[in-house]
């Protein structure tokens, strides 16, 4: 099972207020398909090990660029609370975004939207 990081956003991920997230790359994901939620999965020190935070399903990933948050603002507002990111506005967050990510607010991104898998 494939690893992706929450390192920014790890208490929503654990209170589960997150149901979508944006990433550089992957944009070979399908619906269905099996993801394991981490803390951290690069850059790890010697002798630190990836931390769990549990399982999630794709439900959709698609390709749309970083600013359509700021075309639409209906859309911008509800994704942005997706996001686990309720108190920022689509320009705070894509702004916060492009500089965790070194990217320009034009950048193709894909945007997955997941479930959390149940916990047994």
């Amino acid at each position: 099972m494939r690893n992706i990081s929450f390192s920014l956003t790890i208490a929503q991920f654990k209170d589960r207020s997150k149901d979508v997230t944006r990433r550089l790359g992957w944009g070979n994901l399908k619906p269905g398909q099996d993801l394991m939620g981490c803390e951290k999965c690069q850059g790890l020190k010697p002798g630190e090990q990836i931390i769990r935070l549990g399982e999630i399903i794709v439900m959709s990933a698609r390709i749309e660029r970083l600013d359509a948050l700021l075309q639409d603002p209906g859309y911008g507002l509800s994704e942005c609370h997706r996001e686990g990111f309720p108190n920022l506005t689509p320009a705070e967050f894509v702004a916060m975004f492009c500089k965790h990510n070194k990217c320009e607010p034009s950048q193709l991104i894909t945007r997955i939207a997941f479930c959390h898998a149940p916990v047994n």
